[in-house]
Parts: structure tokens; C-alpha cells; sequence
């Protein structure tokens, strides 16, 4: 082999090495993925630093068994690991599609308006004190008598709020928006970060979708 030959045969040899090291490299980066969803939050409940780089967002019913679980046993570590530290910032979008829940998802967004913290508290409150799903438990003494046992609230002012169903419309737009965002099977809870759903609702795959956008 001549050394022209040679030079040019060895040039290739180490162009190819180099594209292949650096397609590697690129696969192996912490470039956070692309968003799936670009979620709309605006006028929604929303909790953690307004400056957050990661965004969570969950869909959840407040008669919904699931989210009660999800929310005594997995809300609470996202929120000492995330949105305490000011790494994230936390909205929860509540759909009404189980019968009887959408006068809670209402008492939920009255409190809302009046505070967003009295939002989370009475939204705490409801999980861990949910009744059976199958009862119709979401009438206007009990949301009255649940959000007394966990805000501040002005109680005659929420009252007022459910007997006026005031947020029965947005509540229909949140679900019709779900139904755009999950397709027709909508299910709660669902949880996005950063337009990426988690598919398997653990810490270790939220864990995962945050250290990709880190």
C-alpha cells in the first residue's frame, strides 16, 4: 500500500471512530428529552417556586381511590424532594368524571380562589379522609365540615360558591382538556413533568425525568 493510499485509508479509519465516539457521547448526555405535551396551567392550582426549571403537573378526582394513594404515599415525597427545595413547582388540574365528584372538584376550586394554599390543605384533607367511592359523600355539609377541619376559609363564602356550582363550567373544560391531553381514555391520577408523562408512577421514574431536565 502506497503512503497516500495509507494516509487517506487511516483518515477515514479515524473519521468514522470520531462520528461514532461522538453519536455515543450524544446518546449517553444528560439532554433533557423532548417534551411530549406542552401543558396549559394558567388559573390552575398551583404550589412551589415561580422560577422552577421543572414543572409537575397531575390530573386527579377527589373521589378517586388511586388518588388517594397516590397522594398520601407519593405527593408528599415529590414534595420534600422537589417542591420544597425549589427545585419544582406542582400544579394539580382536578377532573370530575366519577360520579358525585364534581361538587368536591368545585368546594376545591372555591377554596382555591379564596387561597391556594387552603386549596392543597382541603385537597390533603379530602385523601386522607375520602370515604368510599361508591357513597355519594360530596354533598354541601361535608366539603363545608371538611374544609373547617383543614383552612381558614371563609365558610360562608364557600358555601356559597357550592350552592352556586360557580366552577361547574371549568370543570367540564378540565376534562374536555384531559381528553385532548390523554387521549379518550382518561385516568387519574396522571402525572406530567415538564410535558413528559411518567408512566409507571414511582420515584424512581420521576426521579428519572428530572435528572434528564437537570
Amino acid at each position: 500500500m502506497n503512503k497516500k493510499l495509507f494516509a487517506a485509508t487511516l483518515f477515514a479509519v479515524i473519521a468514522i471512530i470520531t462520528t461514532l465516539l461522538f453519536i455515543k457521547s450524544r446518546l449517553h448526555s444528560n439532554t433533557p428529552a423532548k417534551a411530549e405535551i406542552t401543558l396549559e396551567t394558567s388559573n390552575q392550582p398551583t404550589t412551589g417556586s415561580a422560577t422552577a426549571k421543572i414543572h409537575i403537573v397531575a390530573f386527579e378526582d377527589l373521589k378517586c381511590v388511586n388518588c388517594a394513594i397516590y397522594s398520601t404515599q407519593l405527593y408528599p415525597k415529590i414534595k420534600e424532594k422537589y417542591i420544597d427545595t425549589g427545585v419544582a413547582d406542582y400544579t394539580l388540574i382536578p377532573l370530575a368524571f366519577i360520579p358525585g365528584s364534581i361538587a368536591a372538584a368545585n368546594a376545591a376550586y372555591c377554596l382555591y380562589h379564596q387561597n391556594t394554599e387552603d386549596f392543597f390543605k382541603f385537597v390533603d384533607y379530602v385523601y386522607k379522609n375520602q370515604p368510599d367511592e361508591m357513597l355519594d359523600w360530596a354533598i354541601p355539609q361535608t366539603l363545608s365540615d371538611f374544609a373547617k377541619a383543614s383552612t381558614d376559609a371563609n365558610i360562608p363564602d364557600l358555601q356559597a360558591c357550592i350552592e352556586d356550582q360557580t366552577y361547574y363550567l371549568q370543570l367540564q373544560d378540565n376534562l374536555k382538556y384531559a381528553s385532548d391531553v390523554m387521549g379518550e381514555m382518561v385516568a387519574t391520577p396522571r402525572l406530567f413533568v415538564n410535558g413528559n408523562a411518567v408512566e409507571k408512577l414511582d420515584m424512581a421514574s420521576i426521579d428519572e425525568l428530572v435528572k434528564s431536565f437537570s
